[in-house]
């Protein structure tokens, strides 16, 4: 369980490194357009999720992630260590292989938009997951398939995770 200091400096360096790259995403956007920024973006997750992932399993002492328990695992700690008080995302597993995701409200959505570039967005945070997953090596379908950003398009964000685990 963690202590509210322990808590206060997530929140800290979650809020710290999601405000670089709420920057950086501005400041591609202003020198060369959002279809760039959000390519950059979406290519700098995918570069990010291999190394993030290595230091999660450290970390949280999952050397692999081979079962749907291990993985449920490393998905709980993960965003207990990225995610702060001011993220909204509800996950839960309704059966064996499943994760469901949904999201109230969505910080990356509502900063994105009023940057204006919110039509040429892809999900950074369902990157992310997606760069996890395959980082982790672990077959997954997304259900409905993600294409920019599902508040927008749809108005909610949720979605399923369906996973292909043997056990």
């Amino acid at each position: 369980m963690k202590d509210s200091n322990s808590e206060a400096i997530i929140d800290l360096l979650s809020k710290g490194w999601l405000t670089h790259d709420a920057m950086w995403v501005t400041a591609v956007y202003k020198e060369c357009g959002p279809e760039i920024a959000s390519k950059l973006n979406t290519r700098a997750i995918q570069l990010m999720t291999p190394i993030e992932v290595k230091r999660f399993q450290k970390v949280l002492r999952l050397p692999k992630v081979d079962t749907f328990e291990k993985l449920q695992k490393f998905i709980t700690g993960a965003f207990s260590i990225v995610s702060g008080d001011f993220t909204e995302i509800q996950i839960s597993y309704p059966c064996h292989n499943i994760l469901h995701w949904q999201a109230a409200q969505c910080f990356a959505y509502d900063g994105i938009k009023k940057m204006g570039m919110i039509e040429q967005y892809q999900c950074g945070v369902i990157e992310r997951i997606e760069g996890w997953l395959k980082s982790l090596n672990i077959e997954y379908e997304i259900l409905p398939k993600i294409e920019g950003c599902n508040m927008h398009n749809v108005g909610a964000c949720k979605l399923d995770i369906q996973f292909f685990f043997d056990e």
